[in-house]
């Protein structure tokens, strides 16, 4: 009796367990699940309310409305392309390791060889693309705002890249997305950590396309929880709550160059909802106080739109309404820089990435003193002894500012007496007083204000 009982509560277990996702869902006590069209960025929701709203003018990665293929005479077939099964391919550097996947040329990994998550030994490289960011196709294409990689056939033209500080190589990803024939070239060199690619759109009739160039990456700097000052600092000043998994003190951000004019923005429900940059964007970014992924292209035509979407930052660049036929395919240029915020690498991207590093009111000041900084830095290679030296080459300097302040400090001293009896003299009138004062400067050559000008400096 006790077997049958044991056997039918299993049995009973197993139907609820296997009938409980059909009801919840035919009940509508769960979600509907994803769609991987969320993925699109450029399909913008409202922010609160998650309802559709129209795409944005100039925006890269809105979908163009497709036009039903008519009889054209001109429009001709492109070659015959043969996809090849996916796969991993990896660049190696003297700097970094990437792994890319052969399904668009979209990143899985990109470790810094010279930079390591601590200074415990034994920890891991840095790695700017998480698995979360993987899943998401960091440094793929949207072609008409939908991922190019996914279902879609590709093929891949090269081999494991090893490179040394002075060679280069390249990698050919070939694919057909909705009747369109896409190239990607992407070009690696072992001095830096700037990628160049050429992509090329080509179809068989005459359409237009919107093209955006992609980065995504997850929390830049991690912790595992919100720090107790972060958590206490939203208790009581309100604003956004702290995410968790985000280091609080090190936020990720988008950034971007429009013109001449750094911008960035770090708040979360700003970038949920989208921020589309219109018109003369040299590059956009997600970044950290130390590293950066950003996307840039030499056009001034160029839009680009920053979104956080499933706990991942995207920066996206490119053009809309590009004119493509079959005598005319589209070609555009981009670079990423994928690394480290360093002034000399920064200095040698291109698109004037250098403006990352924002100094803001000071930059007068730090630009010239992080020079000097990594000038020494570069012969003692010790940042601590490198910090001492630039204090005292600072001290040297300024030696004839402070000389004179300790002077000017003495005489006004040694005048203290004869002040002391003009106040006293003259204490009910201050008009006099003051007068006096100034005639006892002029007399013994002290400038008052010549003790301050060193603490100013």
């Amino acid at each position: 009796m006790e077997t049958k009982r044991v056997i039918l509560a299993i049995a009973l277990s197993i139907l609820i367990f296997m009938g409980w996702n059909f009801l919840a869902r035919h009940m509508g006590w769960l979600p509907p699940p994803p769609d991987p069209a969320t993925y699109n960025a450029s399909r913008t929701t409202d922010g609160q309310n998650g309802t559709p709203v129209a795409p944005q003018k100039g925006d890269p990665t809105a979908p163009v409305a497709q036009v039903a293929p008519s009889a054209d005479p001109t429009s001709t077939q492109l070659p015959i392309f043969m996809p090849t099964e996916g796969r991993l391919v990896t660049v190696d550097t003297p700097l970094y390791k990437a792994v890319f996947h052969s399904n668009g040329g979209v990143l899985r990994q990109f470790l810094l060889k010279d930079y390591k998550t601590s200074q415990k030994e034994g920890s891991p490289l840095v790695n700017l693309i998480n698995e979360n960011a993987a899943s998401q196709g960091p440094m793929g294409i949207l072609v008409y705002g939908q991922p190019s990689w996914l279902g879609t056939n590709w093929a891949l033209e090269g081999e494991d890249l090893v490179l040394s500080a002075v060679s280069s190589g390249s990698l050919r990803f070939v694919g057909e997305f909705n009747g369109l024939r896409i190239t990607r070239e992407l070009r690696f060199s072992g001095e830096t950590y700037s990628i160049d690619e050429t992509l090329q759109v080509a179809s068989g009739e005459s359409k237009a396309v919107n093209i955006a160039f992609t980065f995504g990456a997850g929390a830049l700097a991690v912790d595992e929880t919100p720090g107790v000052f972060a958590r206490l600092k939203h208790s009581i000043f309100g604003g956004e709550p702290p995410v968790a998994g985000e280091n609080q003190y090190n936020l990720t951000r988008i950034a971007w160059l429009q013109g001449n004019s750094f911008d960035e923005d770090e708040s979360v429900s700003d970038l949920t909802a989208g921020k589309l940059v219109e018109g003369n964007v040299a590059w956009m970014a997600v970044m950290n106080n130390y590293f950066m992924g950003a996307v840039s292209m030499p056009d001034p035509s160029a839009s680009a739109k920053g979104r956080y979407l499933g706990g991942v930052y995207h920066a996206l660049i490119g053009r809309s309404n590009l004119a493509v036929s079959p005598d005319a395919p589209v070609s555009l240029e981009c670079t990423y820089y994928i690394g480290p915020k360093e002034s000399k690498r920064l200095d040698a991207a291109p698109n004037h990435l250098d403006k990352a590093l924002d100094y803001g009111f000071f930059s007068i000041v730090a630009k010239p003193l992080i020079w000097l900084l990594q000038f020494l830095y570069a012969y003692v290679h010790n940042y601590g002894v490198a910090i001492i030296l630039m204090t005292i080459i600072i001290k040297l300097i300024f030696w004839p500012l402070s000389q004179k302040s300790y002077r000017s400090m003495q005489q006004m001293k040694q005048l203290q007496p004869l002040m002391v009896k003009i106040r006293e003299k003259y204490a009910d009138d201050k008009e006099a007083m003051n007068r006096e004062v100034m005639q006892l400067y002029k007399t013994y050559k002290v400038n008052p204000a010549g003790g301050c000008l060193p603490i100013l400096v």
